[in-house]
């Protein structure tokens, strides 16, 4: 997947005739220098503007206890968005769904697991629907989530 996003970002930025590069395995910034923090993440172009969807990953590594395979987690931090015009350069506009701090049996608690996030629009509805892997942590859930928002 980045070595597809990268092909995709140099041949746009080819055609804009301006001098843009991301280098893949590096860390890649947004427009503040801070590190994007979007993983498993998925793009939504909608009216000229690409919007980058990711699990916000942080915090304190941890081993799963009682797995039999190697199941390391962070906290569920929610899912971040950041926006841009050229696939470059990108703006954090925040936090577009946030992790539940208090209820361990919401589905998104802090102590289950929100992955790869991705944002479709629903012309029908006139909505955006943010789709994503819900589970427990130790997977024994296996849930589909889903959001619904007026705005990307």
């Amino acid at each position: 997947m980045h070595f597809l996003l990268f092909f995709t970002v140099s041949v746009f930025a080819q055609q804009k005739k301006a001098f843009m590069s991301l280098t893949p395995a590096a860390v890649w910034k947004d427009t503040d220098g801070n590190p994007i923090n979007a993983h498993g993440a998925g793009v939504l172009y909608n009216k000229g503007v690409y919007y980058l969807y990711g699990e916000i990953k942080k915090g304190a590594t941890r081993l799963v206890p009682g797995q039999s395979w190697e199941a390391y987690r962070v906290a569920a931090g929610g899912v971040s968005c950041y926006m841009s015009a050229d696939l470059v350069h990108w703006q954090y506009k925040g936090v577009a769904l946030a992790p539940n701090t208090t209820d361990s049996g919401h589905d998104l608690h802090t102590s289950k697991v929100i992955e790869r996030p991705k944002v479709v629009y629903n012309k029908s509805t006139a909505k955006f629907v943010m789709w994503m892997h819900i589970d427990k942590e130790d997977y024994s859930y296996a849930r589909a989530g889903a959001a619904v928002s007026s705005r990307p």
